[in-house]
């Protein structure tokens, strides 16, 4: 499949869907990132990371490359950008189809040719010509024979066990052939095994610079960090102008981030600093006079000013009292004046009516006698004039006599008034000269005590004044003086903690931190073409040292992904732990050997891990080439003297036992007895958690017998994890007490009696029925097969009769294998194991007999889609209610033009398509109780190999719709924003949630992602 853009996973979360380890982060600080993983981890996976935040939206944009790895355990090292800075940091992986590896094993092998040596491995053949060398110095006769396979021509088998010195003899054989100019290829399936290998090599320090290189992450720190064997490292040292300038970017990077981080650490150490408060202050003390020293000089003068005031305004204030006593005493003397003035006002009054009087008498003569002229005028004229003027003459005549007699009553009223006037003046001059006489005070003197009154009480307000302006400029001084302290203990305060360098230095800092962000996208920009170009140059750097380079060191599936590693040529290659590894790996690694492959292991230890459904498979091909090592391929088989070291493995062994276990303490449980569930091996124990329940002890309490010890049971299911015939013997079939027997077996038969020992009433050995027969005289189950037949309360329940497809013939079972074959009815019936080829037959007569439900879980929809529609549409129009969940357009596959339209056709026949965000489940579920499971894609599978269960049984499918919560998810709501149906499923941190993903609704003004979300209420 080709993409336009890079897929990445996350590879923090969920562990059972990914083939990649789950890490949950430690610490991220500074330049180097760690992180802890658990499951599995292939370090080979862990090309093209990626540290960016929990969201898929912004891993290219936003996250940053990994650019050197170190695995030490379960402990990630990760080397990035120094200026990195993600809240929440997770790492992700480009994602490689789930076939890429295999498909590089086929294509590789594909393309070997006839090539002899792989030829004659493929063929089971071994052997060749050793070199002829002398025995190194210690090396014993098996270590020489070895050293000297490396070292001659043909294919060559090791057995190596820990302890043995393989290691030791691979560093001397590899320095030796390094030396004389033979090109070596070193693999291994795990990193660890390369790097013990090789560290040897590096510490005699036989090599010359670019003589040996290590491809691919180191598991070994101090490999990692050789500068001399570590490919990343020799690449920085030829890149190192490059290296240079992409440092000197980041370095600036660097600066802008810890400059914004100085600031923000600077603001939050000024917290309690107001840079307002301290600069007022720090003014007021600096201003002339607003020191406290002036201020407190100020507040005391102030306060002698108020003193002297408030004397003063005592004194006016008692003078005021004095003026105004002695003015109240002249008050008599006042009036007495007043009196003798209103007296003296009366004679005055008199004299003028009586001068008035007198006038009028004067006005009154002065009228007559100018009558008497003008009349004596008229007499004296001639007679013509005096006719003329005859009654003027007449008129004043008359006029004459009434102004004598007006006259004459003038002159005596004059008269009278004039000597009454002189009697009421002679009496009222007595009364003034007695009145004058009986006064204290001169007119004067009682004047001047009234103006002395208002002099002393203006001086008495003035020093009220005064005294009121001085108690003012004291309050003021005294406020003056109170500011003074408080400034003087804010600046003392402030500048013994620092806070104002500070604050100048923040201040000189903003200024450059608020230019950064224009520089930083230009430098973040710059940094990128410069990271690209490094790449670039690193990829061609990479491809010169590992050609150049006589020891290639790698793992196998490096080996064949890495076109570099791949080309070759070797002379000599060397595989070490071959038995961990698939034979189609070694294979392909002997291919690339011109003259000498050396295939170095151990098959006690754990082999290759190949997934559970294929070993169980009985196709040829799958048996010939997948399964067995390279050194069973080759007819080897395990010595006598190595079983007393056989580990615990379960290799081989019918998963059915955990089944069983199951069944046995469900049927116990139902009787009220108590179950104990024992197994020799930890491994184990994951199979049977489900047992205990929530909380442990639902049905049984599980462990290892160390765990039981002490204790006892009603009933005890002891799952010895022994195989048939075919399989290997394992702890419980080696356990004896015979003589010269080294510890193990003897713990074997002491954890046997702790397990059979701990039951009440009833005990269960689940175990092969061939092992237990041709058991070993002497071992514990030996003992078991001789109380079988001969003891009346011992019997034997065939397992294959408890767990068959219902097409099998009747057994009869007896009423006790009845009772937990109905047990075991609750849970799972197999009823079919198809692959690709017979499994769409099957599904097709499932739909066809379906009467109620079917729910289908499909990451992808394709062509094959077509030929199921009509079917699909017959159940439905039936009303068999149709449900199905595929992956959301966001994956490359879905978003294609022809497969939306697909999907649209199956839209018009299911009831229900919900898409859900990186799903990868494939389940049919058909009427709630048949249930098809596998690794089959039932909508787009094509032409890759597949395997599918067929299981019936209610409770296991009820299970299982619960588990992947199909009620709920089957009913998206609406969306809270739009209204549109166009609703997909994601789980977030937070839980599972609804999401809205209509283009239209989803896409903000700017161009960016706000999707409408709602919290399904279910749990994880």
């Amino acid at each position: 499949m080709v993409t336009s853009e890079p897929a990445y996973r996350r590879i923090s979360h969920e562990l059972h869907n990914l083939s990649a380890s789950s890490c949950r982060w430690g610490r991220c600080v500074g330049l180097r990132h760690s992180c802890f993983c658990r499951g599995q981890l292939w370090t080979d996976q862990l090309d093209s990371l990626r540290l960016a935040g929990p969201e898929r939206d912004g891993i290219e944009t936003d996250g940053f490359a990994v650019s050197d790895l170190v695995q030490d355990g379960s402990l990630l090292t990760l080397h990035v950008a120094e200026f990195a800075d993600v809240a929440d940091p997770h790492l992700w992986m480009l994602k490689q189809p789930p076939t890429f590896l295999v498909e590089a094993l086929r294509d590789g092998i594909s393309g070997l040719g006839e090539h002899p040596l792989a030829a004659a491995l493929a063929a089971g053949r071994i052997g060749g010509v050793p070199a002829h060398e002398p025995d190194p110095p210690g090396y014993h006769p098996a270590q020489a024979d070895a050293y000297r396979a490396c070292l001659g021509e043909g294919v060559h088998l090791v057995r190596g066990p820990p302890g043995t010195g393989k290691t030791t003899v691979l560093s001397r054989a590899i320095g030796d052939l390094i030396t004389r100019g033979d090109r070596v290829l070193l693999v291994s399936a795990m990193n660890v095994a390369v790097d013990n290998a090789l560290l040897g090599v590096v510490r005699v320090k036989r090599h010359q610079p670019g003589d040996i290189v290590r491809v691919g992450p180191p598991h070994l720190r101090e490999v990692a960090e050789d500068a001399s064997v570590s490919l990343p490292l020799m690449v920085k040292a030829r890149l190192a102008d490059t290296a240079d300038r992409l440092r000197a970017v980041e370095a600036e990077l660097v600066a802008i981030k810890h400059r914004a981080l100085q600031l923000a650490s600077m603001e939050g150490g000024l917290a309690g600093f107001d840079s307002a408060a301290y600069f007022a202050a720090l003014k007021l003390l600096r201003t002339p006079g607003g020191d406290l020293a002036s201020a407190q000089s100020r507040e005391e003068a102030a306060r002698r000013s108020l003193a002297l005031a408030r004397a003063a305004f005592q004194d006016a204030t008692a003078a005021a009292r004095t003026a105004v006593a002695l003015d109240r005493a002249a008050e008599s003397s006042r009036q007495r004046w007043l009196q003798a003035d209103r007296l003296s006002e009366e004679v005055d009054q008199t004299r003028g009516a009586v001068e008035h009087r007198e006038a009028a008498a004067l006005l009154a003569q002065g009228t007559r006698d100018s009558l008497r002229q003008e009349l004596a005028g008229i007499g004296g004229m001639g007679a013509v004039k005096r006719w003329r003027l005859r009654e003027r003459h007449g008129e004043l005549e008359t006029l004459l006599t009434d102004a004598d007699e007006v006259a004459a009553d003038a002159a005596r009223s004059a008269t009278e008034a004039r000597a009454t006037a002189g009697t009421h003046i002679a009496a009222l001059d007595k009364q003034i000269t007695a009145l004058i006489a009986g006064i204290a005070l001169g007119r004067k003197q009682a004047a001047h005590l009234a103006a002395d009154v208002t002099v002393r009480q203006a001086d008495e307000q003035r020093a009220e004044q005064r005294s009121h302006l001085c108690e003012t400029e004291k309050t003021r001084a005294e406020e003056a003086v109170e500011r003074a302290k408080l400034a003087r203990d804010l600046t003392q305060r402030c500048e013994q903690r620092g806070w104002p360098a500070q604050f100048d230095q923040a201040h000189r800092l903003r200024t450059v931190v608020t230019a950064d962000p224009a520089r930083k996208s230009a430098l973040e920009k710059e940094h990128q073409r410069v990271q690209e170009e490094y790449e670039r140059l690193a990829r061609d750097a990479q491809s010169e040292i590992i050609k150049g380079a006589k020891l290639v060191a790698t793992t196998l599936a490096r080996f064949r992904t890495n076109p570099a590693v791949f080309e070759g040529p070797y002379d000599v290659v060397l595989v070490d732990e071959a038995g961990a590894a698939t034979l189609p790996e070694v294979l392909l690694a002997t291919g690339k050997a011109d003259r000498a492959a050396v295939l170095l292991g151990d098959f006690m230890q754990l082999g290759a891990v190949i997934p559970g459904e294929l070993k169980d498979h009985d196709r040829a091909d799958i048996t010939r080439w997948l399964l067995p090592d390279v050194f069973q391929h080759c007819g080897i088989t395990e010595p006598l003297e190595a079983r007393a070291h056989l580990t615990g493995s379960r290799s081989g062994w019918w998963p059915a036992g955990s089944l069983i276990a199951r069944a046995l303490a469900e049927l116990h449980s139902e009787l009220g007895e108590k179950t104990g569930i024992v197994t020799p091996y930890r491994a184990t124990l994951e199979a049977l958690r489900d047992v205990e329940g929530p909380g442990g002890g639902a049905l049984a309490e599980v462990g290892t017998a160390h765990k039981f010890q002490g204790r006892e049971f009603d009933v005890v299911v002891f799952d010895t994890v022994e195989g048939g015939a075919g399989a290997r013997d394992l702890w419980m079939a080696k356990a004896h007490f015979r003589p010269a027997a080294s510890s193990w077996p003897r713990d074997g038969v002491r954890l046997f009696n702790v397990a059979v020992t701990r039951v009440k009433t009833r005990l269960y050995v689940i175990a092969s029925g061939e092992r237990v027969k041709s058991a070993e005289p002497g071992t514990a189950l030996a003992q078991l097969a001789a109380l079988i037949g001969t003891q009346p309360g011992v019997r034997v329940v065939h397992a294959k009769t408890l767990i068959t497809p219902p097409t099998a013939p009747f057994t009869f079972r007896g009423e006790f294998g009845t009772a937990l074959a109905d047990v075991l009815s609750r849970h799972v019936e197999v009823t079919e194991i198809d692959d690709e080829r017979d499994f769409y037959r099957t599904f097709t007569e499932e739909i066809r007999h379906a009467q109620r439900s079917l729910w289908l879980w499909a990451p992808w929809v394709a062509r094959r889609v077509g030929s199921l529609l009509p079917a699909l549409r017959a159940a439905a129009d039936r009303g068999v209610r149709i449900n199905v969940f595929i992956r959301d357009d966001t994956d490359q596959l879905q978003k294609k033009p022809p497969n939306q339209k697909l999907i649209a056709d199956l839209r018009a026949v299911a009831h229900a398509v919900v898409p859900m965000n990186v799903m990868h489940q494939k389940i049919a579920v058909i009427d709630e109780r048949t249930v098809m499971l596998g690794s089959l894609n039932v909508l787009s599978q094509s032409w890759t190999r597949e395997v599918m269960l067929t299981m019936r049984g209610a409770h296991f499918a009820r299970k299982l719709l619960a588990h992947e919560h199909a009620a709920v998810f089957a009913a998206p709501p609406r969306c809270g924003r739009c209204g549109g149906d166009e609703i997909e499923i994601r789980l977030w941190k937070s839980g599972w949630v609804w999401r809205c993903y209509a283009f239209a609704c989803k896409t903000t003004p700017k161009g960016g992602t706000n999707a409408w979300t709602q919290h399904i209420p279910v749990g994880r």
